[in-house]
């Protein structure tokens, strides 16, 4: 309380015009602390909104990208059906049998294993044949491999190959087809 009273007596002992002096610094000096603080709060408010509208665009692109692909996917997915559905009794032993024949490399096939994996999608499971050859030329292969190509129902997995004797090439060829899990199994 002392400090108050000596602050009061001191406030009183000043002359008329040296306390307006000393009343318009302080509320000059208040008067600009408000409006640094108001500065500043606005600032910050406008750096906020500035950020939440880039993550919101950011955000609008990034759906729009999920949404295109979504569509692209449900595009493909049809086609998929289309193909599957012109030939339901498609099985891939027997096509790639009349290919081999065809090119006049089924003496050169090994071994042959033919699976059925199920896929995670409960519309579809995939055939795999697994083909080992031997004695193969480069040029049979790649022939193999464009007929292949060719049929949209069937497609490569995985390709070995291994240098053999007498300028031929060993080969493991991995191919799949599609089945609606619907389909009787091969």
């Amino acid at each position: 309380m002392a400090f108050m009273q000596k602050i009061h007596d001191r406030i009183e002992g000043l002359e008329r015009k040296i306390f307006y002096r000393y009343l318009i610094i302080l509320s000059v000096c208040m008067a600009l602390a408000m409006a640094a603080i108001i500065y500043f709060f606005y600032s910050s408010v406008h750096d906020l909104e500035n950020k939440i509208n880039d993550l919101n665009e950011l955000r609008t692109s990034e759906v729009k990208k999920i949404l295109s692909r979504m569509k692209n996917v449900q595009k493909q997915q049809k086609e998929v059906d289309d193909i599957l559905a012109k030939d339901p009794s498609f099985k891939i032993g027997g096509y790639f049998a009349v290919q081999l024949a065809q090119l006049g490399i089924a003496e050169n096939k090994k071994e042959e294993t033919i699976s059925q994996v199920n896929l995670s999608d409960e519309k579809y499971r995939e055939s795999v044949l697994r083909a080992t050859f031997t004695g193969l030329t480069m040029q049979q292969l790649c022939r193999l491999l464009n007929i292949i190509e060719q049929n949209p129902r069937v497609y490569t997995k995985a390709l070995e190959i291994q240098r053999a004797k007498n300028k031929t090439i060993d080969v493991t060829l991995t191919i799949g087809t599609l089945q609606l899990r619907t389909a009787a199994p091969e």
